[in-house]
């Protein structure tokens, strides 16, 4: 019971019971803020300005982490000190910066724009256009990376290019081999994650608790030991149980939405 009380605490409150632990920042938050901000600029804004927006927002990230020692790990960040000025005591716990603090959701924003003009392109069925726009955005992010290093603790501009890169070029990829040619046509694995992909990420956090809670982790580590195996076979384990949830729910077609 005082398990099952620990998980709901973590997933309610980040860590205990009581408003004076809530986390007002976290990823399903982001979600929340960048969805919300990019469906308000979407339906209120000419579409063709939405680049132009996201790579403005990108610059004044860019020149904001240089200005202000936006790398500095610790408490003197300039991103560490408003989330504490702001959110204090409801602010990460861990990490300095908050991973997913109020500033740092300036490139986030950036980067759901950047991906809401992609899947456009998916739409229109232009897998040309979505490979040459993310060879572009990768070449964009390595070359920015000179200048602001890849970090996806504080999401820098460049870690936002980098990253939409490649999911566009495997977008791109998946999207020829599956919709165009259909070489690829044994996809439910794959399918019952993205049907339920916040129930399965959710899931996820709750494997994790589950085996940290009872010691589980533990006794895997004294069976298997420090191998360079340890990480990626755990992380297969889990993603196994939460696959094994998921998939009698993709087969009956129910989905769990927000």
């Amino acid at each position: 019971m005082v398990l099952v009380n620990n998980w709901i605490g973590q997933i309610v409150w980040g860590g205990g019971w009581g408003l004076d632990h809530l986390r007002f920042t976290g990823v399903l938050q982001r979600f929340a803020l960048c969805y919300g901000i990019t469906a308000l600029l979407v339906c209120r804004l000419p579409h063709k300005t939405l680049p132009w927006i996201a790579g403005g927002l990108l610059v004044l990230y860019g020149a904001l982490l240089l200005a202000l020692g936006g790398y500095i790990h610790g408490p003197e960040n300039f991103m560490a000190r408003w989330d504490q000025a702001l959110l204090e005591p409801h602010v990460y716990g861990g990490d300095i910066p908050d991973p997913e603090g109020l500033v740092s959701t300036i490139p986030a924003v950036a980067h759901t724009l950047l991906g809401f003009i992609v899947g456009k392109l998916l739409l229109q069925g232009d897998a040309r256009r979505i490979a040459t726009t993310g060879t572009a955005l990768l070449v964009a992010g390595m070359g920015l990376s000179f200048l602001l290093p890849l970090n996806k603790k504080i999401w820098s501009p460049s870690f936002v290019l980098l990253t939409l890169g490649i999911a566009s070029l495997l977008l791109a990829l998946f999207y020829w081999l599956i919709d165009r040619k259909h070489l690829w046509k044994h996809t439910g694995f794959w399918k019952a994650f993205g049907s339920n992909a916040i129930l399965a990420y959710i899931l996820g956090d709750v494997v994790a608790w589950v085996f940290d809670g009872t010691g589980f982790h533990l006794w895997y580590r004294n069976l298997i030991g420090d191998s360079g195996l340890l990480s990626l076979v755990y992380s297969i384990g889990c993603v196994l149980l939460v696959w094994l949830v998921i998939l009698p729910l993709y087969r009956r077609k129910i989905f769990v939405k927000l």
